[in-house]
């Protein structure tokens, strides 16, 4: 391991016919096995995507940190041009990728809308981190669409769709359209509380947040939101 942080370290390319060679060794570990990998998405491996295919439990950490060092503004377009042809997990930390380094294209942003509306919750829930991250929607329109279609569904007010409803919340509050102030005001009494936590931080970045958060302290009929209100109204906007 000591050696593969030294290769990894000095960006010693010569060295990668080795590494695949040491792959293919029973002794080779884990953890080594990881840590090459990490090692060829740095050198830009041709077919690591092949190579990683066949690697059975790639932590979602080490597949994050992997994509982080493959996707750069230089080739990040065809990333989304080949958004389908990943394997799933793929997908996701690739999404992760595309906000936390605050890529941003036109064809990005239409995939990123399309996967609002996609089968699996945790491709929606990415789609709409990667939005909030990017602080920006082609209209509204879209997220107000998701919102009426799903408000009065049992399965959308289920547990199991409480971090769907968070990130809505969330991207919510980072684009600020007046027109998602009604529906912050209704996920303020969610029956989840990180839900509640954060359609009331979202209300707080808005234009007269405060009085806002006030006036649900001093009439809203749920006391659950009327205590999230409060909370938000005493807590620093850099807490997480």
């Amino acid at each position: 391991m000591n050696t593969l942080y030294f290769v990894d370290l000095f960006k010693i390319e010569m060295m990668q016919e080795d590494l695949l060679k040491h792959l293919k060794i029973k002794k080779c570990s884990a953890e080594e096995r990881y840590q090459i990998y990490l090692i060829l998405a740095d050198f830009d491996y041709v077919y690591l995507q092949d190579l990683i295919k066949g690697s059975k439990g790639l932590p979602p950490f080490l597949l994050k940190e992997m994509m982080s060092r493959l996707i750069i503004p230089n080739n990040f377009e065809s990333y989304v041009q080949n958004f389908y042809d990943f394997p799933y997990e793929w997908r996701l930390s690739t999404l992760d990728v595309f906000g936390d380094k605050n890529l941003r294209s036109l064809k990005l942003q239409e995939l990123l809308e399309t996967l609002l509306n996609a089968n699996e919750r945790e491709m929606r829930v990415r789609a709409a981190k990667t939005i909030a991250s990017l602080e920006y929607i082609s209209s509204p329109d879209v997220i107000i669409r998701i919102l009426d279609e799903n408000f009065q569904k049992k399965e959308w007010q289920a547990p199991q769709s409480m971090s769907e409803r968070m990130m809505l919340a969330r991207l919510m509050g980072s684009i600020r359209e007046e027109r998602f102030l009604p529906y912050l005001k209704l996920l303020i009494s969610d029956k989840g509380y990180i839900v509640r936590s954060e359609a009331a931080k979202s209300l707080r970045k808005y234009k007269n947040g405060r009085e806002m958060l006030l006036s649900i302290i001093a009439e809203h009929p749920d006391n659950y939101a009327r205590n999230i209100a409060k909370e938000w109204l005493e807590r620093s906007m850099d807490y997480e």
